[in-house]
């Protein structure tokens, strides 16, 4: 009986140390996931995808950049195929008398036509083609109490036309063969290319920016590595001089200057944190970064140009590409159209 309970009790111990280890152990993972969690490793790529998803300004560019060449489209809506259609009925009716014998006291008059119009341009030109059928009806002589004997035979049925018209015409004098119509054109198309390109330049300018602060943070972060260094070896120094001078070797004057020198690095790295510091909260502010986010220290920035820089295809290609040099130059051409 006492054997089964010492296994019994053993058995409990063991089950109770199992448990505080796997509780242990799921602790440690549940806050090495959170840490990771938290901490946020930017790279050039993740820094532009924040800035386009979190700046305000660029949600509203969006709007402007759909509707950039709304003047431009309505323009040229002038300028489509257009489907018209048109109907007209009247009836008329009047009291029996002489006037009226023989038109009748009731006419109808019904029209209704279609066509396609378009003005052209190139040249300005109008012209509209359009066909339909008209139809007359009169009750003269058809009602037999006021018809006499022998002129009910004048009574026709409903009379049907068919007809085929097209109109064309042309400006002389105000927009002479399209002239003002191109030019108005041209300057709606100028102006949207000028909308488009100065939302393109906005956008340009917010991830430059915030790859900016980026780079700055990053730099920021490595000065303050290298101070470190410098004072953790400038330290080692001091110490190696102060045991130096304990032997005879050095004068106490080199272990002052050595202090003064680890004085002046400590101030140095003091500085650097603060700069990195204010250059960190810059970037979040920039970035939406949510406040208890911990930016990783590793970047994948490269420390030696991958290809010298050739600064005359650099400004053949900035002066082909750069918005702003391209908007200043449409609208050069937009005030010289008359």
């Amino acid at each position: 009986m006492e054997n089964k309970f010492k296994n019994w009790k053993q058995r409990i111990l063991k089950f109770q140390r199992l448990s505080l280890f796997l509780l242990g152990n799921l602790i440690l993972l549940s806050s090495t996931l959170f840490a990771e969690s938290s901490t946020l490793k930017l790279t050039t790529e993740e820094t532009v995808k924040r800035a386009l998803e979190s700046n305000y300004n660029l949600q509203n560019l969006r709007y402007e950049l759909a509707k950039s060449d709304t003047n431009f489209l309505k323009n040229d809506s002038k300028y489509s195929w257009r489907l018209v259609a048109d109907g007209r009925s009247s009836q008329s009716i009047l009291p029996f008398n002489q006037a009226n014998f023989f038109t009748g006291t009731k006419i109808s008059d019904d029209t209704i036509k279609g066509g396609i119009e378009k003005v052209l341009q190139t040249t300005g030109t109008y012209f509209k083609i359009e066909a339909g059928s008209r139809r007359f009806d009169s009750n003269a002589f058809e009602n037999p109490s006021t018809t006499p004997a022998g002129f009910s035979s004048l009574g026709i049925p409903p009379l049907y036309t068919g007809f085929v018209r097209a109109t064309i015409s042309q400006d002389l004098l105000k927009n002479s063969f399209g002239y003002k119509g191109r030019n108005e054109v041209k300057i709606l198309e100028s102006q949207a290319e000028i909308v488009k390109n100065q939302v393109s330049q906005q956008i340009s300018s917010v991830i430059v920016e915030s790859l900016v602060d980026f780079w700055d943070y990053s730099i920021k972060t490595q000065a303050v590595k290298t101070y470190k260094q410098l004072v953790e070896n400038t330290r080692n120094i001091r110490n190696l001089t102060a045991r130096k001078q304990s032997l005879g070797l050095s004068e106490s004057f080199e272990v002052n200057q050595w202090n003064a020198l680890l004085a002046q690095a400590q101030n140095q790295l003091e500085t650097a944190q603060v700069q990195k510091e204010e250059s960190k909260r810059k970037l979040i502010r920039s970035l939406k970064i949510p406040d208890d986010t911990t930016l990783s220290e590793e970047t994948n920035l490269l420390e030696e140009l991958t290809e010298k820089p050739e600064y005359t295809k650099d400004l053949e290609y900035a002066y082909k590409h750069r918005a702003d040099f391209l908007n200043a130059l449409k609208q050069k051409k937009s005030r010289k159209q008359p």
